[in-house]
């Protein structure tokens, strides 16, 4: 499944195994959303098959949810689609879904002359936001500025990774809604790390890996469920790489049951995917 933006609409676009559109999905293979003015920035799949695409409209954060053949969710906020107005100018940078299907976006908002401030939001199965949640869904804080990624580990804590003072950085939330004061120092993991994480996933024993690109190559870290730095990773909690000349990108990172990281991304013009070892070494019997 993948989701993508055309002519201001959401696109979104399902595959056979075998690498074709699946005719069995909006009848072509594609979904055009109207939307109008709109960009998708991340999807994810509920237990039940139904498709959540986020992503920003004019000043706004916009939810979309499908049925597995296509077709808009009929008991999801309006013919499918949710807005979500702040009082500012929003814009969504992640999500994440619960177990129990519950939405949880990350995002920053911006009200006239002001300073971006940090959004933490969840929404119920129906598209409103979950009163049971922070307060009254959602959470606004000063605290990161900047863009953030999201993972929920197995105790339903959102885990957000973010860039701090130029350094790779860190914060957990409960799962109502409450940052986590214990983990780091105040709430905040600030590592050694320079450069801009763009990536994080949680291990199955609660562990969280942190990646993104220091320089002009790609950088791992990972942290110990306090929120301190995992010294046994890597080079002292840290592990940098340079595949080819010019400067690297990272969309994601996923880890296995193994805990082995597999890095998606970009090395110069070329889509790149890097894998490292438990240990944060680079895997040698992977690729070249």
């Amino acid at each position: 499944m993948v989701a993508g933006s055309s002519a201001g609409d959401f696109v979104l676009a399902r595959y056979t195994t075998a690498g074709k559109l699946d005719t069995s999905f909006g009848g072509s293979g594609t979904v055009r959303i109207p939307i109008g003015s709109a960009s998708a920035v991340g999807i994810a799949l509920q237990a039940d098959g139904k498709i959540v695409v986020v992503g920003n409209t004019d000043s706004d954060i916009v939810l979309a949810t499908y049925a597995p053949n296509g077709k808009p969710a009929s008991r999801f906020g309006t013919n499918g689609v949710v807005r979500t107005d702040l009082g500012g100018t929003e814009t969504a940078n992640a999500i994440a879904l619960r177990a129990d299907g519950r939405i949880v976006i990350t995002g920053q908002t911006q009200k006239a002359g002001g300073a971006h401030q940090f959004a933490l939001l969840q929404y119920t199965t129906s598209g409103t936001l979950d009163s049971r949640f922070a307060t009254a869904g959602k959470l606004i804080s000063a605290t990161p500025s900047s863009g953030t990624v999201l993972a929920l580990d197995s105790s339903g804590r959102a885990v957000i990774a973010y860039s701090h003072n130029g350094s790779f950085a860190s914060s957990r939330y409960s799962a109502t809604g409450k940052l986590d004061t214990a983990y780091g120092t105040n709430g905040i993991v600030t590592t050694t790390v320079t450069g801009n994480a763009t990536a994080v996933a949680v291990q199955a024993d609660g562990r969280t890996v942190v990646a993104g690109t220091s320089g002009t190559g790609l950088a791992l870290t990972r942290l110990t469920t306090s929120g301190r730095i995992d010294t046994t990773y890597g080079r002292n909690g840290a592990t940098t790489a340079t595949y080819g000349k010019g400067t690297h990108s990272v969309v994601g990172v996923v880890l296995n049951k193994a805990a082995q990281a597999f890095v998606a991304g970009s090395a110069g013009e070329f889509v790149a995917v890097a894998k490292f070892a438990a240990n944060g070494k680079a895997a040698e019997n992977y690729g070249s």
